[in-house]
């Protein structure tokens, strides 16, 4: 997205440079993000020596307490998982105040359990296709025209509705949500897709109700 860059925003002992605004930014739009993904987002300029230099920064980050850091359970013997990374309270103050984000759309609070978030692999496989996807559209001439992700679709209101029937009768109604919307662009033409990602959570041989 960007390298690094001075800007006029600090906090006490540290000044936040553009990369951190957006690092920053880019963890209210995703919640989470892990090590590998921050580098490959925001040290995409850079070679030799690019992951201890986003360590060191998310390092930084974390002390001052824009960032928090997630540790995922591991089973013994295994290796330890990247740190998976949110917002924390002074991050999300910083994004009201410099960037005019109104607080009510900021989650940052840390959540019970958090490790074993049922959606936290969801929304990390999510990024792991825009990245590819930009990674894959840089190589090929293709231009990533947009990207939504869930979250703001939700906020944005573009929901649709649909009626199921009820196994004993009734209905209930249920809302539509891709897990990203994107559009892509070659010679002038123009291609909308919507995303939805699988993490085999669906019975194999559902029932009619769950058809």
């Amino acid at each position: 997205m960007t390298t690094s860059g001075n800007s006029d925003h600090s906090v006490p002992g540290m000044r936040l440079t553009l990369r951190d605004m957006e690092l920053l930014q880019a963890l209210h739009t995703a919640r989470y993000l892990t090590t590998p993904q921050i580098e490959k987002l925001f040290w995409r300029g850079s070679t030799m020596g690019r992951t201890k230099a986003c360590q060191q920064r998310l390092r930084l980050l974390h002390e001052h307490g824009l960032v928090r850091r997630i540790a995922l359970p591991i089973r013994r013997g295994d290796k330890p998982k990247p740190y998976v990374y949110a917002l924390d309270r002074k991050g999300a103050e910083l994004l009201v105040t410099e960037l005019g984000i109104e607080p009510a759309e900021i989650d940052w609070k840390t959540k019970s359990q958090e490790e074993h978030y049922p959606f936290l692999e969801h929304l990390l496989t999510t990024t792991d296709f825009h990245i590819m996807l930009t990674d894959a559209c840089e190589q090929t001439g293709v231009v990533l025209k947009e990207w939504i992700d869930e979250k703001e679709l939700k906020s944005s209101n573009n929901v649709e509705y649909v009626t199921l029937q009820g196994p004993q009768g009734g209905s209930v109604r249920a809302a539509l949500v891709p897990d990203g919307y994107f559009v892509l662009a070659r010679e002038g033409k123009h291609g909308l897709f919507f995303l939805e990602v699988d993490l085999k959570t669906v019975t194999v041989a559902p029932s009619q109700w769950e058809r």
